[in-house]
């Protein structure tokens, strides 16, 4: 019995050995399958129950695969930002068939789990491994918020990135750094911008038809002497407009400066501008003033902001001093780019009694200049502000101070033709008033934030929202600041995004998968589960390189990724196998010395029974 028993164990270590190398064999076969885990062989006892206590009765060996499932492998950077893999505990959620176009899976598809990662884009924009399993998530909101919060296999569908398609988003905050001089030049510029009606047919006259009323600013002659000046825009022809000082008494030296010489006529012509069909203003200068103390005046004048529009467009942006302009580029509804060139404008307050101002004050302001298509350069914004009442003060478009209009300052009687309806200016709100600490910083103790801009091109809108100009927190040096004599921008931002056309997909730690545009956008729309199990390695491999729940693994718990123990998404990353092919090496050398050993017990076995056979000869 003993002999025959030692023969049939030693047929059962031949079948265990045997399947040790199979084991084996697979492991070197699949040394380089992404996301392969190992086995081993590991063996257990056939015990053939002894009939009596001094008798020993052979039973052999059975092999007990294991299946390290729950390995980590080495995590290898990848090109591609589609492989990804899992660092810790959990695999991806994956089906051997996509979703249907509601979402859900079809009926008999086999949802299953894997650490293979080297997912690529298919014709239909699933995300498939290259065992031809699709990847599962459940789908975010614009903010990457997952609609569902705990989501389960059976929630879960596939991951498609082919439906999303690039979108604009018009410009809502525009944010700028930017230094105003505390101690102000001499100003020698005046600008005018805005647009004008040339459609409409307009009396000419010799005094012609005032646009707007008399703007007041401060300028300064050849030798720095200084001037309080009224000036007014007049139109002479549908096309031809004169910046004029109305009479001698709207240019009012400050101080001790000279008067002019000779006297100044009535409705004295600094310069005439005439509107092209191109939208490019031309400018023809005047004559200087001349003064008695031999200095002159011939302001700078820039015009390139005026433009052609409308009754419906007309809106002109008052005559200011010295401004230093600020241009960038914003986006409407549409996606559309404009060039959009803000003007910060310095005005100097006179507080005397009239005829005999004192300049004490040094005012900032800001306006919109130019606004046109970054495309074309054609016009592309009317000025919508809050119209005034016929007779009101006038008021340049918004004093970062917040009191546009002051005794003997800037505010001016109405001119004997009212404005037109749509002329329109603004004033700063309460809360976004801009003032200054002794240390150049702004004070207050709100971000100063100016709603501006409700801004329209005809066919094309902003959606109805302003534009918020923010100029930064007070107290520090990140927005406007009041230093020195040098005006200078830190920087410009702002938030709008033209269309863009998808040029990838990236992946995050925590799953979330965004689709990327080249504007620049990226756009969350999934977010991948990762599952666990009580038992990770009594899971059933299926072809593939994926696994099988099964009852002694226990069900799938689908966490999102880094959340409650799950692993974290290793994005372009691709896990590399576990097997050790020095360790196999070493098992094969084992299993082959085991696996002879237990074929000469056979025929020792068989030796034996010979002698046996032989004692009857």
């Amino acid at each position: 019995m003993s002999v025959t028993g030692s023969l049939f164990s030693s047929v059962t270590g031949l079948k265990a050995q045997a399947q040790g190398l199979g084991i084996i064999s697979d492991n070197i076969a699949n040394s380089n399958t992404v996301g392969y885990k190992n086995a081993r062989a590991q063996f257990q006892t056939l015990v053939t129950q002894s009939p009596t206590a001094t008798t020993y009765s052979p039973g052999g060996a059975l092999p007990a695969p294991r299946l390290d499932i729950d390995k980590q492998g080495l995590l290898q950077a990848s090109a591609s930002s589609t492989d990804i893999g899992v660092i810790g505990r959990g695999m991806f959620v994956v089906s051997d068939r996509p979703s249907n176009t509601n979402g859900t899976l079809p009926i008999g598809t086999q949802t299953q789990f894997t650490r293979a990662g080297s997912f690529q884009i298919d014709k239909s924009g699933n995300l498939v491994n290259t065992g031809g399993k699709y990847l599962l998530g459940v789908p975010t909101n614009a903010q990457g918020q997952p609609t569902i919060s705990n989501p389960a296999v059976t929630t879960l569908r596939t991951v498609n990135v082919g439906n999303v398609t690039g979108s604009a988003k018009q410009t809502n905050l525009l944010r700028i750094a930017a230094n105003l001089p505390a101690v102000p030049n001499a100003p020698t510029r005046l600008t005018l911008s805005g647009t004008l009606d040339t459609a409409t047919a307009y009396a000419g006259g010799a005094a012609g038809t005032p646009v707007g009323t008399e703007q007041r600013s401060v300028i300064y002659s050849s030798n720095g002497s200084g001037y309080q000046i009224d000036t007014q825009l007049v139109r002479v022809s549908a096309t031809s407009f004169e910046i004029r000082i109305p009479t001698a008494a709207d240019l009012v030296p400050l101080g001790t400066s000279s008067a002019p010489s000779p006297a100044l006529t009535a409705n004295y012509r600094l310069a005439t501008i005439t509107l092209q069909t191109n939208g490019t203003p031309t400018l023809t200068l005047g004559n200087a003033i001349s003064f008695a103390d031999g200095s002159s005046l011939q302001p700078t004048l820039e015009v390139s902001g005026l433009r052609q529009g409308t009754a419906a467009q007309q809106a002109l942006s008052p005559i200011g001093e010295d401004q230093e302009d600020v241009t960038t580029v914003v986006y409407d509804s549409l996606g559309v780019a404009h060039n959009l060139t803000l003007s910060f404008f310095r005005a100097q307050d006179s507080a005397g009694a009239t005829g005999n101002p004192v300049t004490n004050q040094t005012r900032w302001g800001v306006m919109i200049k130019d606004m046109r298509i970054a495309a074309t350069g054609a016009p592309s914004v009317r000025f919508p502000l809050t119209t005034p009442a016929v007779g009101a003060a006038n008021q340049f478009p918004m004093y970062l101070d917040g009191t546009p209009a002051l005794a003997n300052g800037f505010a001016q009687a109405a001119p004997a033709v009212a404005a037109p309806a749509s002329e329109t200016y603004t004033t700063v709100p309460t809360s976004s008033i801009v003032t200054f600490n002794s240390n150049g910083t702004q004070s207050g103790s709100a971000p100063t934030r100016l709603p501006f801009l409700p801004m329209t091109t005809g066919s094309v809108d902003f959606g109805g929202d302003l534009v918020t100009l923010d100029l930064g927190q007070p107290n520090t040096t990140g927005g406007l600041t009041n230093y020195s004599n040098q005006f200078g921008v830190s920087f410009i931002q702002q938030d709008g995004i033209p269309y863009g056309f998808r040029t990838g997909v990236s992946f995050a730690e925590d799953g979330i998968v965004r689709v990327l545009f080249d504007n620049g956008q990226s756009l969350p729309v999934f977010r991948l589960p990762i599952a666990t199990f009580a038992a990770t390695n009594r899971l059933e491999p299926v072809s593939g390189n994926a696994y099988r729940e099964t009852l002694e693994s226990g069900s799938a718990l689908t966490n999102y990724a880094n959340v409650a123990g799950s692993g974290k998404v290793s994005p372009s990353t691709l896990e590399a196998s576990t097997v050790d092919l020095s360790e196999e090496f070493t098992n094969m050398i084992i299993t082959q010395r085991a696996y002879s050993a237990n074929a000469r017990t056979i025929t020792t076995a068989d030796e034996m029974l010979n002698e046996v056979v032989n004692l009857k000869r």
